[in-house]
């Protein structure tokens, strides 16, 4: 199984778009995916339904009140759950991580694994401390939304150093990259951040893959999907997010086994 955390410094970066259109996109590629949320303002419910913002979720499976299976939200596509936060009161992250954070996430990741989930998507709070430090901790990847915008940017350094403190500390090297977000081609200052991004980073810290501004995530958001679900024919957006999938595909090795035995080798049925 592999865990991948969404994170980053701040909000307002497009964090719980990416965890939502990603989860997607990964359980249209055939992965068993689960999509939890951690953050206790629970963005993930409030894009989704009415349904989603009532249910109980990561907060009633911590404190032992209710069975990981029971709290799963089924959705269309058989291959993805969601895992709400389901935290009633609008809390904000604690500043350092807990034990119960990190027992929380451990027991998590285990109950995926039993469960038989072979991604599961994070979604965290804003910052690097609290339940966000502990879920940057058990990650095999960690993916920093970063919108293309220059007060934001300037705190790509600090996360990356803050990454490496968190390193040093667990001893364990986890692989992460930013991914630009809400870049606005129209805009001379949203390029430009896009391209000190591209020219100061090391190409492994970065991905390929630009999610540029675009009003229908509002609209999706509005309509709580997926943008791949927003239309009968996906709009092209929606296809952004099949790229970003798979770029951390390639970047975690991750592989089908029958993925080889799938390959057209003639296109012609002569």
């Amino acid at each position: 199984m592999v865990t991948i955390c969404i994170a980053s410094q701040k909000g307002g970066v497009g964090k719980t778009t990416t965890a939502l259109n990603l989860s997607h996109s990964l359980s249209k590629r055939g992965w068993k995916t689960l999509l939890a949320d951690l953050d206790p303002q629970g963005a993930i419910a409030f894009s989704l339904s009415e349904r989603a913002r009532q249910a109980a979720g990561y907060c009633q499976f911590a404190d032992g009140s209710s069975p990981f299976d029971s709290l799963l939200l089924k959705t269309i596509v058989p291959t993805l759950k969601i895992l709400t936060n389901g935290s009633k009161l609008p809390i904000g992250p604690k500043s350092e991580s807990s034990e119960e954070d990190r027992k929380g996430i451990e027991s998590l990741l285990q109950a995926a694994s039993a469960a038989e989930f072979e991604v599961v998507v994070l979604d965290t709070p804003p910052g690097l401390s609290g339940i966000s430090k502990g879920a940057l901790s058990h990650a095999d990847f960690i993916l920093a939304p970063q919108q293309a915008e220059p007060l934001a940017s300037r705190s790509v350094g600090r996360f990356f150093e803050a990454l490496k403190e968190l390193a040093e500390l667990t001893g364990r090297q986890t692989p992460a990259a930013v991914l630009i977000t809400m870049l606005d081609p129209s805009q001379a200052e949203s390029v430009q951040v896009a391209n000190e991004l591209w020219n100061t980073l090391p190409p492994e810290t970065i991905l390929d893959t630009v999610v540029a501004r675009n009003p229908i995530f509002i609209e999706a958001s509005a309509k709580g999907l997926p943008l791949a679900l927003l239309r009968p024919h996906p709009p092209a957006a929606a296809l952004i997010f099949d790229q970003i999938a798979a770029e951390i595909e390639a970047r975690l090795s991750l592989k089908k086994p029958d993925d080889e035995e799938n390959v057209i080798t003639d296109y012609l049925d002569l």
